[in-house]
Order: C-alpha cells, then sequence, then structure tokens
C-alpha cells in the first residue's frame, strides 16, 4: 500500500461541520483541516424566518437550490480563497489528479445505485459526491452521510464513478474579518409571520414543513456558530433543541397522514416562537456590540 503524505479525516469529524450539501460537507471539513475557523463562512447563512418560508413555501424551493441561501463555496471561491473545477473525464485522468496533487480536495460524482447500494446514502439531492484519496492501485472513498471511510479497488472505483470529478483548490490568502453581529441585521428587521396565512392556500403543507424545519435548524445551528466569534452562546441550546423536537412530531403526523394546513399551522406557530425568542436573545446581546 502506498503510504498517505495526509492522513484522511476521521469520517466522525463530519459533525463538526453544518454543510447542507455533500459537497459542503466536505469543503468545510477541509476547510478544518487546513486550520480555518470555519465559523467564519457562515456568515452568509443568516436568513430570517419569512424569508426562508418566501423561498420555500410559497415559490415551492428546495434548499438544495443555491438562490435559497449561497453556497459556501461559491462564496470561497467569489472571495478569491479558492478555485472549482468540475472535470468530465475518464478514470486515468481522475486516478492522475489524485497522485499528484494532493493538496487539491478530490470530489468524485459517484453514480445513483452506488451511492443508495453500497454507500446507504439518502441525500435529497440525486448528484452525491464523495472525497477520494489514492491508495495503491485504488483510492480510499471519504462519505459524509452516513460517514465512513472505506476502500475502493480499481474496479470497484470504476464502477462507482458517474463520469466527472470536482477539483478545489485553496488559494491560501487570509479569509476576510467577519461583519461580527451587523450581520445579523437582515434577520432582526424582518416582518413577522403569521403562520395560518402562510400555509392557507398551499397543498400538501406538512411536507412542506418537513424540509423547512430541516433547512431552519441548520441555519440557526450556523448562526449560533456565527455567534459564538463573538459571544457566549450557551443560552441557545434550548431553543435549538425545541427545533429537533418539531421535527420530531413532523416525522410522527406525516406517519399518521397529517398533512393538511391545520397541522402545519401549529408546527410554524411553534417555529415562529423559537424564531423570536433566538432574535430577540440575539439582538439583546448584541446591542452593545453594533
Amino acid at each position: 500500500m502506498t503510504p498517505f503524505q495526509n492522513p484522511p479525516p476521521d469520517p466522525a469529524e463530519f459533525r463538526q461541520v453544518l454543510g447542507l450539501s455533500c459537497v459542503e460537507n466536505q469543503v468545510l471539513l477541509y476547510l478544518l483541516h487546513q486550520g480555518m475557523d470555519i465559523r467564519h463562512t457562515y456568515e452568509d447563512s443568516l436568513p430570517s424566518l419569512s424569508a426562508i418560508l418566501e423561498n420555500m413555501l410559497i415559490r415551492g424551493k428546495s434548499y438544495t437550490e443555491a438562490d435559497v441561501v449561497p453556497r459556501i463555496q461559491q462564496r470561497l471561491r467569489e472571495r478569491g480563497l479558492l478555485s472549482l473545477s468540475m472535470k468530465r473525464e475518464e478514470v486515468g485522468s481522475l486516478l492522475h489528479q489524485l497522485s499528484h496533487c494532493e493538496e487539491n480536495l478530490v470530489l468524485m460524482q459517484v453514480t445513483s445505485d452506488f451511492a443508495v447500494k453500497d454507500l446507504l446514502a439518502r441525500g435529497w439531492r440525486d448528484d452525491h459526491f464523495v472525497r477520494l484519496f489514492r491508495e495503491g492501485e485504488g483510492a480510499l472513498l471519504l462519505n459524509d452521510i452516513p460517514p465512513l471511510l472505506r476502500p475502493l479497488s480499481s474496479d470497484e472505483l470504476r464502477r462507482a464513478y458517474a463520469g466527472r470529478y470536482l477539483v478545489i483548490r485553496p488559494h491560501h490568502r487570509g479569509i476576510p474579518p467577519p461583519k461580527g453581529p451587523a450581520a445579523f441585521r437582515g434577520w432582526f428587521a424582518s416582518p413577522p409571520v403569521d403562520a395560518r396565512d402562510a400555509v392557507n392556500g398551499i397543498d400538501w403543507p406538512m411536507q412542506y414543513m418537513q424540509e423547512i424545519v430541516f433547512f431552519y435548524k441548520v441555519m440557526r445551528r450556523r448562526a449560533e456558530a456565527y455567534a459564538s466569534l463573538f459571544m457566549d452562546t450557551k443560552w441557545m441550546g434550548e431553543p435549538l433543541h425545541r427545533i429537533e423536537v418539531l421535527q420530531m412530531k413532523i416525522s410522527y403526523q406525516l406517519l399518521h397522514g397529517q398533512f393538511g394546513a391545520e397541522p402545519a399551522s401549529e408546527i410554524l406557530e411553534r417555529l415562529c416562537r423559537i424564531d423570536e425568542e433566538l432574535a430577540g436573545g440575539l439582538k439583546e446581546k448584541t446591542a452593545g456590540l453594533m
């Protein structure tokens, strides 16, 4: 076996990142291992609840669509901190990239069949990417959800490869200073949400709420991480836990056929109270820092 120049991360470390996709998770973990304080990257992930509902409930967009919230890797590229290059080439080119450009992050798209049957991946998107490290004639595969690290023989690699891979190159520039508490102003200034009015006229609103609450949880966990750059955020743990309770309640209601407006408005009312608590607490605690 060829020894690694840089040992691959422990898959359990994916718990330390807050990506919305396989690519975001891989990029964040990579940056973490490069010594970056990844909390800075969450600065553009502070949408108001009304903005989330406008995009996902009214317009019917999925959180996987880049215009709902900027993709972290795209924002870093815009700031000149890394470059992204999608390549549609043969497996030989992929293996060459792994052998000769070890500093780069190389993400291979796997086939849907391999993602489901071999990785047990259950993502919202059809295109799934994994990180590769060269090992002998094959590679080591690092997957985000479920987190795992496993060898791939050259034959398995060819079977798994969906025909394209993403190369991400760091530029080793200093990350711009964060906006600090000022980054929260858009959230604080947003209009209140009328839960019953929001779900009125929406077909099967509970199915939307499942994805909305998941997305909202990730955004507010990012808000907690970002705020911890300049304040104590222990107080946010309890309201964030209540979001997870809401997720469990939604799963139970969907399992029992509760798809209508009444349960959806109840869930949204509870989410609104959590949002008011989080926004109010942050506004109070950052008042002297603006």
